[in-house]
């Protein structure tokens, strides 16, 4: 059964990796949640129930520092890709994000706390259930993730029909389960000695060890 979950880890980073597509993608993400806290913040729109007043400056402070981080990494990129620990700030603001981007859905759809924490519970259950099914059958696990795909389409077209916007806020569900898969072990993107192990461990094992010696030998007389 571990052998399995570090397969289904393994499954992972080999399609997600470090690059400049997320840091764009992070650069642009933490630009507009610091665009849209600055806004709700001066104009007074955010209700301190939903940020206190206490944390406002501090994840303005973060997304400020973050942000501006994220671009200058951009700029020094052919040097910063190359470090062990590259995509560090990109896995802080994930996590971050996740955060206060579900803060601000439940805002913006007007949720109470009672319903964010069972659609949050749905989620991270549903994470769990992918995880387990998918390190013993990966098929089942495939079939889950398009049944929730399915549900996801379904709400929206629930949605245009009767304009209802309880549908809308279904939709966040399997938006959620979807997103997770990303999100939750996004760390594996680091350049740790687990992932290291991982690739060592579920790798590629026929590459051939000669081409490998004579890159090498390549290299040293560059």
């Amino acid at each position: 059964m571990k052998t399995s979950f570090r397969k289904v880890l393994y499954r992972y980073i080999s399609k997600f990796r470090y690059n400049k597509l997320e840091n764009t993608i992070f650069i642009m993400v933490n630009a507009s949640i610091l665009f849209l806290l600055y806004i709700g913040i001066e104009a007074e729109t955010l209700p301190s129930r939903i940020i206190p007043y206490i944390y406002r400056d501090k994840l303005l402070m973060f997304y400020v520092v973050t942000t501006l981080l994220l671009i200058f990494l951009r700029i020094i990129w052919p040097w910063y890709h190359r470090l062990r620990y590259a995509g560090i700030v990109e896995v802080v603001s994930n996590y971050v994000d996740v955060i206060i981007i579900a803060v601000l859905f439940g805002w913006v759809t007007g949720a109470n706390k009672t319903s964010m924490s069972i659609a949050v519970s749905i989620v991270l259950l549903f994470d769990a259930v992918i995880f387990t099914v998918g390190a013993m059958y990966k098929k089942i696990a495939q079939y889950m993730i398009y049944v929730t795909v399915i549900a996801g389409l379904v709400n929206i077209f629930l949605y245009f029909i009767t304009d209802k916007e309880v549908f809308v806020n279904l939709l966040g569900i399997p938006a959620g389960c979807i997103l997770s898969f990303k999100v939750i072990p996004y760390w594996l993107i680091l350049d740790t000695p687990y992932r290291r192990n991982l690739i060592k461990e579920f790798g590629p094992k026929d590459i051939d060890k000669s081409v490998i010696f004579v890159s090498k030998k390549k290299e040293r007389n560059k």
